[in-house]
């Protein structure tokens, strides 16, 4: 084509041109060379040009999906286009949750191919489905900078998923894959084992909840069995069955890069289990094995004490909710015996009750590398506290016990006490819903005031009463507690009182939880006094306390100069207009808090408006949620007004509200257009609030 041109053109020129041969041929290859030059870049600039169209289009929804023409927000449709012209500042893409379908996959894609700077690229919890997943692997091979990808609980299905496993087979970047809750079925898993055999860069592969039966795990161990790179798996809920079993011991068996093995909800029942046990016996490299939720029963014990007392190498074994009784308590207490890897160890929810704890007990008084131990819903009962009471004198290396709702009662509850007095080595010991009643909950006051090691300490749900005064008034002389729950105890204004007073001299403590309880407004009083003093606290919850604005003043009034607290959450009380005019008021001067939680107050249009300017002028505040209020059009305009101003907000919540029509769609285009917010909840619309508590 260009040789023609180039003919054309000299017989053009010497017709114009009366010269000789050698200038018209000179002339002609400077205009040929011209023309092609810009017929080049038009052409290049047309298709690239044609490339951004098709990328742009790609942002927006079918109507037809999701009732908006718009699926993605313009945040989040910024951060794409960054992405794709690799000016994105941070190392993950975040697009969790944020109605990707296989249309807007592609555009994810599409910025794919041309990214080299992003290495994490989380898609979870969207719409994506077979022909998205196929555009992502595409992307795949192109792309080489990705390190982790995260698909969990979309809908690439077999189709999809066997795009991304044949992609995996030339990428060399992937690292982290999750494609869990995809319905790959046993069809994805056939094509991920043949990669798996030839990949030698992925070493975290999450296929949870995927639908594999017996036949996609035969062909994933087979693959398995090759691959050298792979060490943490997860086939969490899926049906293996006891077949499936043995496929997976087999691999146990061979397996020298395999540390962390997740098999929760597999359905591999006592005789599986009792394959994968005996492969557990030579096994020298999972060092994390999760058997949770399995149905074992009793009779695997013998099982279970073998090849506990032989591994050398497991350091975290959960067992949770897998039927065991007290032979099973039994046998893993022998086992601890002799074991000197175990590190963690959970058996909540298995009824292994008081007596299977004396034998658990006995092993804590001789085991020496055992750091955590959950007994959450284990009928531990009185007898079974003081057998674990007596264990915690003479053991000094459990550094966390989860004794939640275990019916311990007060008796049980005051031996453990006495035994935290002497222990050293506790750092997080929960006792929660355990019915301790005032002389239980007393009888930790003495753990308060002398224990030199308890960092975390929970107690909520005990009916606890009068007798967190204790505690309260041993929080002045401790020095080591900086996470304090004692939600739902039935505390009235002298326990939060003795509370408060302790926070004015006590530097330590971080963290203070008293949701639920029968305090009033001399109790708020005291803690707001204490909040003018205190430096340490960063998180304070007062939620459902029944707490009238009047009885937040010295609260709020407190808050206004306080620097310490990062998170308020006084949601599920009744502060009506005036705590939500006190509440901005304070939001105006308040220099340190990030997340406010007030949903359920009854805060009011004028108090809507008194919080508007209090967001005007803040500039630390990030997640606001007043939720289910009554804050009206008024007040939601208020609002609207001052998120053009603020900087700092990234969530907000403002649904329930009474807030519509003009209203409605002034905030969702100040939402739109924002370069800050990345979550707005207004009217019916429900947005995903990650910090919401």
């Amino acid at each position: 084509q260009f040789f023609f041109q180039f003919l054309l053109l000299v017989v053009v020129d010497s017709s114009f041109l009366h010269l000789n041969l050698k200038f018209i041929l000179s002339f002609t290859v400077i205009r040929f060379t011209f023309l092609a030059y810009f017929s080049f870049i038009m052409t290049t600039n047309k298709e690239g040009k044609k490339d951004l169209t098709l990328f742009e289009s790609l942002l927006f929804q079918d109507e037809n999906v999701t009732g908006s023409e718009d699926t993605l927000s313009e945040h989040d449709k910024r951060s794409l286009r960054e992405y794709k012209s690799n000016t994105f500042a941070q190392e993950e893409l975040n697009l969790v949750s944020v109605g990707l379908t296989d249309k807007t996959a592609t555009a994810v894609a599409i910025a794919m191919k041309e990214n080299n700077t992003t290495k994490r690229l989380n898609l979870s919890e969207n719409s994506i489905g077979p022909e998205g997943g196929k555009e992502i692997a595409g992307a795949l091979i192109e792309n080489n900078t990705i390190t982790e990808l995260n698909l969990l609980k979309n809908n690439v299905n077999a189709e999809g998923g066997s795009a991304i496993a044949d992609a995996l087979v030339t990428n060399t970047s992937i690292t982290e894959l999750n494609l869990g809750w995809n319905m790959i079925g046993d069809g994805g898993t056939l094509s991920l084992s043949k990669t798996l055999k030839a990949n030698k860069t992925l070493q975290q592969l999450d296929l949870s909840g995927n639908q594999l039966t017996v036949d996609g795990c035969k062909a994933l161990c087979e693959g398995m069995k090759e691959n050298t790179s792979i060490t943490t798996l997860s086939l969490h809920f899926n049906t293996l069955g006891e077949e499936g079993a043995k496929f997976v011991a087999e691999l146990i068996l061979l397996t020298k890069t395999i540390t962390s093995l997740n098999l929760a909800r597999t359905d591999i029942g006592l005789e599986g289990l009792k394959h994968i046990a005996k492969a557990m016996e030579s096994n020298t490299s999972i060092t994390h094995l999760d058997l949770s939720d399995n149905r074992l029963g009793d009779d695997v014990a013998p099982a279970m004490l073998s090849f506990l007392q032989t591994n050398a190498t497991l350091q975290a074994l959960d067992l949770t909710k897998c039927d065991l009784m007290a032979l099973g308590g039994k046998s893993i207490g022998d086992a601890l015996k002799t074991n000197s890897s175990l590190q963690t160890l959970n058996l909540s929810k298995n009824e292994i009750g008081p007596d299977g704890c004396k034998h658990l007990g006995d092993a804590l008084g001789s085991n020496g590398s055992l750091k955590e131990l959950s007994l959450w819903g284990c009928r531990v009962g009185p007898d079974g506290g003081k057998a674990l009471a007596h264990a915690l004198k003479a053991n000094s290396t459990l550094a966390s016990l989860d004794l939640t709702r275990n019916m311990i009662g007060e008796e049980g509850a005051c031996a453990l006490a006495s035994s935290l007095v002497e222990n050293i080595a506790i750092k997080s010991f929960v006792l929660a819903e355990n019915m301790l009643g005032e002389e239980g909950m007393g009888c930790f006051g003495k753990v308060v005031k002398e224990n030199k090691s308890i960092e975390t300490l929970v107690l909520f749900g005990n009916r606890g009463g009068d007798g967190v005064v204790a505690i309260g008034e041993a929080l002045s002389h401790n020095h080591h507690i900086k996470t304090l729950n004692l939600r739902w105890n039935s505390i009235n204004d002298e326990g939060i009182t003795a509370i408060g007073n302790s926070l004015e001299t006590n530097d330590v403590l971080e963290e203070l939880i008293l949701d639920t309880n029968s305090f009033g407004s001399k109790g708020c009083t005291s803690l707001g006094n204490a909040l003018a003093k205190n430096n340490s606290l960063t998180f304070l919850s007062l939620r459902q306390n029944f707490l009238q604005g009047v009885a937040m003043t010295a609260l709020f009034q407190s808050l206004r100069t306080n620097t310490s607290l990062q998170k308020l959450n006084i949601s599920d009380n009744q502060l009506g207009g005036e705590g939500g005019r006190m509440l901005g008021e304070m939001l105006g001067e308040n220099s340190s808090l990030e997340i406010i939680i007030a949903w359920g107050n009854g805060i009011d249009e004028e108090g809507g408006k008194s919080i508007a300017t209090g967001i005007s002028a803040n500039n630390t505040i990030k997640t606001l949620n007043i939720f289910f209020n009554k804050v009206g059009d008024e007040g939601g305009d208020a609002i609207a007004d001052a998120l053009k101003i603020n900087t700092s907000i990234r969530t907000i919540d403002l649904r329930e509200n009474g807030i519509r029509g003009p209203v409605e769609r002034k905030l969702l285009e100040i939402k739109n257009t924002s370069k800050t917010i990345t979550s707005l909840g207004i009217s019916h619309i429900r947005v995903k609030c990650k910090n919401c508590m």
